[in-house]
């Protein structure tokens, strides 16, 4: 079962390697983060020590919040997408819930001990963040962004076409950190931490 612990720490600085490919896993012990300064700045992440050892949070319009689902489903125009929801799904195989959402797009498939790295740049996913303030509305946000993302666990079975085109996959593990650059009205926004129960699903038959 996932942590519930709402302590937001932002991410650290970090330029080391490049590309956005997966690399397969070590068996090396993966460094801990040492717990940055709370102080959200946009940056590349592109090691792992960039992920904080905490429960999966996100941050924009200086509110912090808790990401209560996390979803990995094959995208539309790329190989898989993954989608980080402040809220739970009411249905596994439903549509994202009200709130902000996190869009990532990966270019391959993972697999347990893969790494994808993105260099700070457009495109890539998106950020349905809130403006600031109790009401403020909801925008996307697809502006600079970089992420660095560790499948600690990946539990899929292949579509099957014998069965509905909308399926349950299986479950993976995951460890990220991501950041979304400044706009004036809203600020740096950005989610970083661990998740240990990540839906992964097919919504058709995958391309």
């Amino acid at each position: 079962m996932k942590r519930r612990l709402l302590a937001w720490i932002g991410p650290i600085l970090i330029a080391a390697g490049c590309g956005s490919t997966p690399e397969g896993g070590n068996d090396q012990p993966l460094p801990v983060a040492t717990p940055p300064p709370a102080v959200w700045a946009c940056a590349e992440f592109l090691s792992l020590t960039a992920i904080p050892d905490i429960s999966l949070e996100g941050c924009s319009g200086g509110e912090v919040f808790e990401i209560s689902s996390v979803v990995v489903q094959p995208g539309y125009g790329n190989p898989w997408d993954i989608f980080l929801c402040e809220h739970e799904l009411e249905d596994e195989l439903g549509p994202w819930p009200a709130g902000r959402l996190i869009n990532i797009e990966l270019d391959a498939e993972p697999e347990t001990g893969a790494v994808f790295r993105r260099t700070k740049k457009p495109g890539g996913g998106f950020f349905l963040v809130r403006a600031k303030g109790p009401l403020g509305e909801y925008l996307t946000r697809d502006t600079m962004n970089s992420w660095i993302i560790e499948f600690v666990e990946w539990d899929v079975d292949p579509y099957d076409p014998e069965e509905a085109p909308a399926q349950e996959a299986g479950s993976a593990e995951i460890r990220i950190a991501a950041c979304f650059a400044a706009e004036d009205e809203i600020g740096d926004s950005g989610v970083a931490g661990e998740f240990d129960d990540v839906l992964v699903r097919y919504l058709g038959r995958p391309d």
